[in-house]
């Protein structure tokens, strides 16, 4: 193996006791041909790997000069591979290849990505960006680890190499063992990373996309877009490094409002859904965490827990059993702090988002009307509704509206209470949506000009665009 940034001396070392394959990066590759160490004419066996990426226009001169070293094209196998394929990269295939034929593993489906992979939208803002990252790592590697019954492995995907490095030592996720890999890394703290994260020392690996090719983890079962890339390629070869070899895994796009519109084009240009859904609240955090906490505590063997029972005892004397454990779940559990409710339609904090259903809701100002009457009847001390909120919209089963944390507890406890007291409302449910159901606008409804509103409208068929 070849490549830049490690010690020559090892690898010249191999090429001299003779080797029948080499794999190499196109500037290592180099310097040992031009210094007369590697020769390739005797190679009969060529494999252009990520054909894309090589021959973008950083790489093609390195590509075209390597090949140039080769056989004649009519004298050797040569293939290229690679999980997307621009029309220009087809077109460039015949300077290196002799009569090509193309072998499409995809066939007609127009998804480039894994039916294993479970794809979700969580909408946030960029002002709550870090701490969102924070939630949903903690809910996803929990429910993840409880389910396969061990730890679970997650890797962040950055624009930046500055946000690699800075998200890498956030106080956040250092429960979780986070290490960055970026371009500023030298190779060897490339390759530390890299095994820390194959042999499980690791659990979060924050990443630039130098990681999302060529890279050949199995066992990642958690992708996160800290902010979608700019080219949908890059976003294929981001999320398939879950989902591998037939094993399931999550895909999970942060997106603030603007970003989800480039979410759904990505949807569409490849044939998937996401699920678009809010960051997790505290309550929800704490029964994910726990539970899977509580597992892993249960994994831990007999002389371990021998270890420490002295002090156990005398922390079950001076707290009490429960509340000693409490305590050393809280200690225990990644979660972040300052969690409240956040919009599941445009990742706004301290907003929640409540589904009001009700046979009789079928316009925006019926549900902020039965909703108000509802607070009115239990003695709920709330600020009038006003006519209009932050987000509002119909869907299948009544009313969806965005209200600030504390006027959407006080719906829900006004809901409890008539439903237990047997009282009627125009309301048959109220819920705070993890999941955004398909939205239309209403019509009838007064805009608010000074909110832009979700990234998609209402289409000519009634439903939700973009």
């Amino acid at each position: 193996t070849l490549y830049g940034g490690a010690a020559r001396g090892p690898q010249i070392g191999e090429l001299r006791r003779g080797v029948d394959v080499v794999v190499a990066t196109p500037g290592r590759c180099m310097d040992l041909m031009e210094e007369g160490i590697l020769d390739l004419q005797s190679v009969r066996f060529a494999v252009l790997d990520e054909a894309d990426e090589m021959l973008r226009m950083g790489f093609a001169d390195d590509v075209e000069h390597i090949f140039g070293e080769l056989p004649e094209k009519e004298e050797r196998w040569t293939s290229m591979w690679s999980a997307t394929k621009p029309a220009w990269v087809e077109r460039s295939a015949g300077s290196f290849l002799d009569a090509p034929e193309s072998i499409d593993m995809v066939g007609e489906n127009s998804s480039r990505l894994p039916s294993t992979i479970r794809h979700v939208a969580t909408m946030v803002t960029d002002r709550n960006r870090e701490e969102a990252l924070a939630a949903v790592l903690a809910e996803h590697m929990s429910s993840d680890a409880e389910a396969e019954g061990g730890p679970s492995t997650c890797i962040i995907f950055t624009k930046t190499k500055r946000d690699s490095n800075s998200i890498a030592r956030s106080p956040l996720l250092r429960a979780f063992g986070a290490a960055a890999l970026n371009g500023d890394m030298g190779q060897n703290e490339r390759d530390d990373a890299m095994k820390a994260f194959r042999n499980g020392n690791c659990r979060v690996l924050v990443a630039t996309d130098v990681a999302a090719r060529g890279l050949d983890v199995s066992h990642v079962q958690l992708v996160i877009h800290h902010t979608l890339p700019e080219d949908t390629e890059t976003f294929v070869h981001r999320s398939g490094r879950t989902g591998r070899a037939g094993r399931s895994g999550t895909n999970v796009m942060l997106c603030n409002v603007g970003e989800f519109a480039q979410a759904r084009r990505l949807m569409k240009m490849y044939d998937f859904e996401a699920e678009q859904r809010s960051l997790p609240t505290l309550d929800r955090l704490v029964g994910v965490v726990g539970s899977a906490t509580a597992a892993d505590l249960q994994r831990v063997n007999g002389r371990d827990i021998n270890r420490f029972m002295d002090v156990a005892e005398e922390l079950s004397q001076a707290m009490g059993p429960e509340r000693a454990l409490a305590a050393a779940l809280a200690r225990m559990c990644p979660l972040p702090t300052d969690i409240d409710y956040h919009s599941a339609i445009d990742g706004e904090k301290n907003m929640a988002t409540l589904l009001l259903r009700g046979p009789h809701l079928k316009s925006v100002a019926a549900g902020i009307d039965a909703l108000q009457d509802l607070l009115d009847s239990q003695g709920k001390v709330v600020k009038r509704l006003p006519n209009r909120t932050r987000n509002e919209y119909l869907f299948g089963e009544g009313v969806v509206l965005d209200l600030p944390g504390g006027a959407a507890k006080a719906a829900m406890a006004a809901d409890k209470e008539c439903r237990e007291a047997g009282e009627f409302s125009q309301i048959s449910s109220i819920e705070v949506a993890d999941a955004v159901p398909r939205l239309f606008r209403d019509k009838r409804h007064r805009v608010n000009r000074n909110y832009s509103g979700p990234a998609w409208r209402q289409n000519d068929n009634g439903g939700r665009g973009g």
